[in-house]
């Protein structure tokens, strides 16, 4: 609120401007009470007469008019001494214009002056404008309205000019402007609108008052009261204060009562809150704490979540586990209700037992406080028995690009059974295969432990050996429910489609291959595509070919355990045909992304308070890293190395979080919210991609051209220049980390050769680019772009592509069949 201002317009009046004679000396205002000036009387005065000049005479003319103005038609009653004081003035002021005065005209002048204005301003003051005048000098024009004030100012101000400047004024002119002061002045608005410390204060039957509540646990020394001007009309102190108890066990408020009067005489009061103290809570075991808030019958309660189970019996409850309130009081001894129980077979005819299992009870503790207040707390008690899972076979390309190939259904592990899956194409054979299992939400998994071995089947067919622990179910005579732990393996088997009868063209044809120095079992002249299983160590093809075909290393693509090598073969005849070697390697150590399994979401209770009982909607959810956690506004992020999906819940609701992975290091949670009211239900799916240095890694350690590797290679630089001594016959061989689960395709021409790494996450891509030109005798084999960076870190090791593409530049150079 811009604060309003007033200033004066009088009571610094203008001095009357009286024409003054030659010689003569400024006239006293009448309320200055000065003497009247004297005048040493040249020599001869008493003896001379005077001689008048125009402007003196007109002035003292005037003069006589004026003393017969005041006395005849002023309409102001004249006592006799004023009537005989005008009379002897104007009669020498007279005898001087006659020739026959011996006065001086100056002095004269200001004499009768100095007497006009004394009668005036005494006259004025007898209407009541003097006091007018003294009455707004003591008013505060800050407690006032500005259009009031300004009305009352400027009526105040013509009274001052009136008073104090020479003028001829009537009594009636007076008079009503006197009444007219008087009537602004009852009118005069003051400024209320008052506020407290900021808070707006209401009328009352007899005063103003404020309600206002401060942070910070203490009340203020003093509350400072502004009206609508911006003024300050009053400090008011700390009169009392007292606590009152709130609707949360352990707080209140601290209630401070301020009192005062304003300047303007209004009657001032606030009263100001703070709260005070600390929420009491209630917690089980080592569970999550929720505060105690008091209810209709004035009893404090809160709701609790808790798993079922005891040693003896999976759905019992043990009646020693206690309550323990933050106030150091310990609640035992609680009631165990009715528990209900519901069982849904995951398949058609699956009994309960080896199927899903459900139960619920409600079980009660009460007491005291430790401020004597009631307190009940009601403990959700559930637990779940799930013993399915769902399997997922999904396909990796050398381009990142992962495709769903089979899913089973969510089902029961003791009845899962072996799976020979549909016939994939030749082609995706050299891609990488990954089963995942997404196990069945349960208070305790009741499916763990879930490892996976691959094994290589005929014409490069994986078998997945999925084993895992499932608990089976009973009940004893005593209806005590008890797990067993069966061990079981289930085989998942991807077949692939034999390698094509491709046959070469013309004479463009090789005469076989060397694997590990050996002729390759099974070479045909009329096949183009074969697949080579890899056992241990590292597999090392060469084509053989006639002297008179030349070989040239074409595409490769790699993935953590899969390689595709092609050649290009020219016969002498001009004929081009294209041969094709898969190299699949059985492996044990799983890479990053296979090994990665994400860590059990989990959630915390918020201390907001709940909108509804059966509100579904949770408070926040996202993700934590060291235990610093982070709320995230969508449906779909990523989670830094190390966080966990998390969530923060209104009291009294129950969160089940069920997971499963989507693709690569994506997984989908289904995010099942209970309502305080324990029957209300809603689901939220949220989907999350899991960042870690490895599946997030897209870099090459070094690149091999023709078996060397690059001079001063850096992983973060993407662009050299090589010189080879055939552009048209060359081979490039990427190194990388297999175990981090990237893929690299590389694709070349004469000009130069793209190489691309994709994480195992698809969420980084990263091209190489070599551009290759003919070799000199001082250049060869060595990088000439001129720029600098950080040094590449050790290789990964051999890898299966260096056996292929590095050895195969043996083959592009003419030679006899081995």
């Amino acid at each position: 609120m811009t604060k309003h201002t007033h200033t004066p317009r009088m009571l610094a009046a203008a001095s009357m401007a009286a024409v003054m004679l030659a010689g003569a000396a400024t006239p006293a205002m009448a309320h200055e009470a000065a003497a009247t000036p004297t005048a040493e009387p040249s020599a001869g005065a008493t003896a001379a007469r005077t001689t008048l000049d125009d402007t003196q005479r007109a002035q003292l003319e005037r003069l006589v008019e004026d003393t017969h103005w005041w006395e005849d038609e002023s309409g102001f009653p004249l006592d006799t001494a004023a009537v005989d004081d005008l009379s002897e003035r104007r009669e020498r002021i007279q005898t001087v214009l006659d020739g026959d005065g011996t006065d001086d005209p100056a002095l004269l002048a200001a004499e009768t002056q100095d007497a006009l204005t004394r009668l005036r301003a005494r006259l004025l003051d007898d209407t009541g404008l003097g006091d007018d005048i003294t009455e707004h000098g003591s008013l505060d024009p800050a407690l006032y309205t500005p259009d009031t004030w300004d009305a009352y100012d400027t009526a105040v101000a013509d009274a001052a000019a009136m008073r104090d400047t020479y003028a001829r004024t009537t009594r009636n002119e007076a008079t009503t402007l006197h009444a007219r002061i008087g009537a602004l002045r009852g009118k005069l608005a003051t400024a209320r609108a008052y506020t407290a410390d900021g808070a707006a204060m209401t009328a009352t039957d007899d005063g103003w008052h404020a309600d206002l509540r401060v942070d910070g646990g203490a009340l203020p020394d003093t509350v400072t009261v502004t009206n609508g001007n911006g003024a300050t009309v009053a400090t008011l102190p700390l009169k009392s204060q007292r606590f009152e108890s709130g609707d949360k066990l352990g707080v209140g408020d601290r209630i401070g009562e301020y009192s005062g009067t304003g300047r303007d005489g209004a009657k001032l009061t606030a009263t100001v809150r703070t709260a005070a103290g600390a929420q009491t809570t209630a917690a089980l075991d080592d569970g999550a704490p929720a505060p105690l808030t008091r209810d209709d019958t004035g009893e404090y309660t809160t709701t609790l979540t808790a798993p079922l189970g005891t040693g003896s019996d999976y759905f019992g409850w043990d009646t020693a586990r206690a309550v323990t309130l933050s106030d150091g009081t310990t609640l035992t001894n609680p009631t165990v209700g009715e528990c209900t129980a519901r069982n849904e077979p995951l398949m058609e005819g699956q009994t309960a037992l080896t199927g899903y299992m459900s139960a619920k009870c409600t079980v009660t503790y009460t007491g005291r406080a430790a401020g004597g207040e009631t307190v009940r707390v009601d403990v959700n008690a559930t637990r779940t028995y799930a013993p399915a899972l769902r399997l997922t076979l999904t396909a990796t390309g050398a381009d990142g690009k992962e495709t769903t190939i089979w899913q089973s259904p969510m089902e029961s592990g003791l009845r899962m059974n072996d799976v020979t899956l549909p016939s994939l194409g030749y082609d995706k054979v050299g891609d990488r295969y990954q089963i995942t299992a997404a196990i069945a939400e349960a208070t305790d998994p009741n499916v763990r432990d879930v490892t996976v071995r691959t094994r290589l089947g005929d014409n490069g067919a994986r078998l997945f050996d999925v084993t895992f622990t499932v608990d089976e179910m009973s009940r004893g005579e005593d209806g005590a429910t008890t797990m067993k732990p069966v061990t079981r393996t289930v085989t998942v088997t991807q077949p692939f489609d034999a390698p094509p009868a491709n046959k070469p063209n013309g004479q463009a044809v090789l005469t076989g291959f060397l694997v590990n120095g050996k002729p390759m079992d099974g070479f045909s002249a009329d096949r183009t595509d074969y697949v080579i299983r890899a056992k241990q160590g590292e597999k090392v093809v060469v084509p053989q070919h006639a002297d008179d075909v030349t070989v040239a290393t074409g595409p490769s693509r790699q993935t953590a355990y899969t390689t595709v090598q092609t050649w290009d073969v020219t016969g002498p005849d001009g004929a081009h045909s294209t041969y094709t070697v898969t190299l699949i390697r059985d492996h044990d150590t799983p890479t990053a992304d296979e090994a990665f399994t994400p860590p059990q979401p989990a959630g915390a209770f918020t201390d907001k308070e709940n909108p509804s009982e059966t509100n579904t909607d949770l408070y926040s959810v996202g993700y934590t890293v060291d235990g610093k956690y982070t709320p995230v506004n969508r449906d779909s992020f990523t989670i830094p190395e190390g966080g966990v999906l998390s969530w923060e819940a209104y009291a009294g609701q129950v969160v089940q979080a069920t997971g499963e992975r989507v693709e690569g290091m994506t997984w989908r949670y289904r995010l099942g919210v209970l309502a305080a009211d324990q029957s209300t239900y809603a689901e939220r799916t949220v989907t999350v991609t899991y960042l870690t240095a490895a599946t997030h890694k897209a870099q090459l350690d070094n690149i091999r051209v023709d078996g060397a590797d690059m001079p001063a290679f850096d992983p973060e630089r993407t662009e050299y220049t090589v010189g080879v001594e055939n552009p048209e016959r060359y081979t490039v061989t990427p190194v990388f980390d297999k175990q981090s689960g990237m893929s690299v395709t590389v694709d070349k021409s004469s000009e130069r050769a793209i190489l691309t790494a994709v994480s195992a996450d698809g969420l980084t891509r990263r091209v190489y680019t070599v551009r290759i030109v003919q070799a000199t005798e001082t250049g060869a084999g060595t990088d000439m772009l001129a720029e600098t960076g950080t040094a590449a870190g050790a290789a990964a090791g051999a890898s299966l592509l260096a056996a292929l593409a590095g050895i195969a530049l043996l083959a592009t150079r003419r030679r006899r069949a081995r």
